[in-house]
């Protein structure tokens, strides 16, 4: 019936004289407020079931009973029903049977819930007394009910504890599940209406949540992980939300692999946890492979640095592979004990394993210059550059060619830095470093730094006094000028022998009188004189002390991008005293000569005296026998790392570098009277170009060869002489100074004179 005819028939029979209960069936929880309004608790008494059960109990029918029948107050009883579901449909029947039959003292209405096919007890004098009345109404949802073990925290709004709370949990719950914590299980209740599920672990209860946590077994997290995560998602009230709580939504997964590192130890747990659930939806490359290999969170991180490794270095999928796990692993770097496992097993792998190396941190650095120098024999100069540009690209930048103007130095230089990476000396540049130590070339080939300083533009101007900054390291200095927009202007010249500081600071003079601020960078030097343990050349032959050297220049090099960024000036100039050699170090060897005077600076030069005899491979300068090969005098102590003071090439080649924002206008063109050139057998190619500032080591390059350019008499116009191109074509050159590209995309035309002759017959 509608429930305003329901209230009248309750109306009619609270006014009657009746002495026996009757049942009123509601259908929702709207109705039951209405009911409540209508009959209000002001004026009747209203009682749960639930009051007539011990905790975590099943209700007491017997005194719920006595109660109703020796109430003096109009009583609504709730809640009955439910508790009567839980022992079946007979049960359920009887028991309300009994009850319309029960004699008391007042009026007893017993609000039922949804029970109305349970009512028919074919007597159809209840019906027309009104003793049952069926209020018609859209049903609520009957809630799905998991019973939970104790031990397990609910915390959730639709959690509830103990068998007492049953109707609670049940009745007018718009959840479409509820958890009830008991020591009760299903099986409990083997003939319940009601759908029950009995859970043991906080994992069971989430599943209810989200179908997919099955993807992953229970022993996957410990109890304490499970049950930390039922916490946060009844704290969430629901998966989703978890998830953007956590993590910022479920696409966003894969990119927090950055943040990683930073999480506690649960939401490391949790985050792994959520991957693998969602790894076929969201995830690819290396960290799907990653996935395939993760049964728990605790082999997470190791998975991340050794699967990798179970891919060829030639498979087509590699290298993007290995770019993705390089990139993940720059934020894993403290990882120690991983890494340290990670590098074992990559050396297990022979050369091939320099192709699973980074430079994320220095011990892989480190593994790096190990196999280079264990497999030197087998490796060849393409080789190399093709793996260390992947792997390690400063130490690429550092190997690469650096055009000097002059070809003894440009071969010297670049076979040095292969002996000092390789921790060898090869026989052919033993004898190059001996016919040097005779003719010191040096000496014709490059002016002192002395005559270059007066002409330099210091205008508001940084000075970096680099002391022990060679120019082996010219090629990486401009790789880092150029992935940081700066153009670097280098003028290479030779230092004051013997090679040490306190013969080779005019500089600062020349500088601190031009106005400039000179900033004394000393920790190259200090490097190369003390190092440490590890670098030191009694305890570690590998040359590892190479990767701090270029950390070094790194940092000068971004301090002055900073403060011409900042504006604090507009130019900043690198000088260096000397430079060092590593190679007299690791040759160890003394020279035959017993001199008055002991060796000092590691025995690379000694104080000349009357009684010496000059050794052969010695020059005498300011007082001093500078020795020029791989020598040392007796008496001085052996070099740590590296070595200066003599008169070998690294030792006495030193730069001055003028850096400045790339982004200042360079012009350069060709000739107009240049663009368009003929050759012959007697005449070779020549062309011209402008420039609009004066720069040192101008080069072109024409099809991937190198041609040196020369100043003219007319300032500011240079010229090329290419005597190899004699082909009849259009030709396209870019210009470099000093390594530094500053233009590209010049053309010129070339033609033979012979075909010109032809074509006038």
């Amino acid at each position: 019936m509608k429930l305003d005819l329901a209230f009248t028939k309750i109306d009619k029979y609270l006014q009657s004289k009746k002495s026996q209960p009757i049942i009123v069936d509601i259908q929702n929880g709207i109705d039951f407020e209405k009911l409540k309004e209508r009959f209000p608790s002001s004026f009747y008494s209203y009682k749960n079931a639930g009051s007539y059960c011990k905790k975590d109990s099943y209700c007491r029918l017997d005194n719920l009973k006595n109660d109703l029948a020796k109430s003096e107050d109009d009583l609504f009883i709730t809640g009955l029903s439910t508790f009567l579901r839980l022992q079946g449909k007979e049960e359920l029947r009887s028991q309300l049977r009994v009850l319309l039959d029960l004699s008391t003292e007042s009026h007893v209405v017993i609000i039922t819930y949804q029970c109305s096919k349970y009512l028919d007890f074919h007597d159809k004098r209840l019906y027309d007394a009104n003793r049952i009345i069926i209020v018609e109404g859209e049903p609520d949802y009957i809630p799905a009910l998991t019973l939970v073990s104790p031990k397990i925290s609910l915390d959730k709004v639709y959690s509830y504890t103990g068998i007492n709370s049953l109707d609670q949990a049940v009745e007018f719950n718009p959840s479409d599940k509820v958890f009830l914590s008991t020591k009760h299980t299903e099986s409990d209740f083997p003939k319940s209406l009601l759908q029950i599920s009995t859970v043991s672990s906080a994992y069971d209860i989430i599943k209810t949540y989200e179908d997919s946590i099955s993807l992953v077994n229970d022993d996957f997290g410990t109890v304490d992980e499970w049950s930390e995560l039922l916490k946060r998602l009844q704290e969430a009230d629901g998966w989703e939300t978890l998830i953007s709580n956590e993590f910022g939504g479920i696409q966003n997964l894969p990119f927090r692999i950055d943040a990683y590192a930073g999480f506690d130890e649960f939401k490391k747990w949790l985050y792994v946890l959520m991957l693998k659930l969602y790894s076929s939806e969201i995830v690819t490359g290396y960290l799907s492979k990653i996935l395939q290999r993760v049964s728990s969170y605790k082999d997470f991180v190791s998975a991340l640095f050794q699967t990798i490794l179970n891919f060829d270095h030639t498979d087509s999928e590699f290298s993007s592979l290995y770019l993705e796990r390089k990139c993940i692993l720059k934020n894993f770097a403290k990882e120690t004990e991983e890494i340290c496992e990670y590098c074992k097993l990559v050396s297990a792998k022979g050369k091939s394993g320099l192709f699973y190396l980074t430079d994320n941190t220095n011990l892989e650095k480190q593994t790096v210059i190990g196999l280079l120098g264990r497999y030197a024999s087998e490796l060849n100069a393409n080789d190399i550059n093709s793996i260390l540009k992947v792997v390690y690209p400063d130490l690429y930048s550092y190997m690469g060619e650096y055009n000097f103007e002059h070809p003894l130095l440009k071969g010297y230089f670049q076979a040095y830095k292969y002996q000092k990476l390789f921790n060898h000396i090869s026989s052919d540049f033993a004898k190059v470093v001996e016919e040097q130590a005779i003719k010191r070339e040096y000496n014709s080939i490059l002016r002192p730094r002395v005559s270059y300083l007066e002409k330099i533009d210091t205008k508001n101007t940084i000075v970096y006094f680099v002391d022990a900054l060679g120019v082996e390291y010219l090629s990486f200095i401009i790789a880092q000028c150029n992935s940081n927009n700066l153009f670097a202007n280098v003028t290479v010249c030779r230092s004051e022998l013997p090679s040490i500081t306190c013969m080779n600071k005019e500089f600062v003079d020349v500088f601190s009188s031009a106005g400039c601020k000179i900033i004394d960078i000393k920790d190259l030097d200090e490097l190369k004189h003390h190092g440490t343990n590890d670098f030191d050349y009694q305890i570690t032959k590998e040359p590892i002390h190479l990767i701090e050297e270029l950390s070094i220049i790194a940092n000068v090099l971004e301090k002055i991008r900073t403060n011409i960024a900042s504006g604090k000036c507009e130019k900043a100039i690198i000088i260096s005293d000397h430079g060092a050699s590593r190679l007299a170090v690791i040759n160890e060897t003394e020279n035959k000569y017993e001199m008055s005077e002991k060796g000092e600076h590691s025995g690379r030069c000694c104080p000349v005296s009357d009684i010496d005899e000059k050794p052969e491979f010695a020059t005498e300068e300011n007082g001093y026998w500078v020795l020029a090969n791989y020598d040392r005098f007796k008496g001085g102590r052996k070099a740590n790392v590296e070595v200066h003071g003599g008169a070998a090439l690294e030792e006495v080649c030193v730069p001055i570098i003028e850096i400045s924002p790339k982004n200042e206008k360079i012009d350069v063109r060709i000739l107009d009277s240049y663009k368009n050139i003929t050759v012959s057998f007697r005449k070779s190619a020549l062309i011209k170009f402008f420039i609009n500032k004066k720069l040192n080591n101008l080069k072109i390059k024409i099809e991937g060869k190198y041609y040196d350019a020369q100043p003219t008499a007319e300032e500011f116009v240079y010229q090329v002489n290419m005597p190899d191109i004699r082909k009849a074509k259009h030709y396209i050159f870019d210009v470099y100074a000093s390594e530094n590209l500053i233009a590209s995309g010049l053309q010129f035309n070339v033609k033979s004179e012979v075909i010109v002759e032809k074509d006038l017959f």
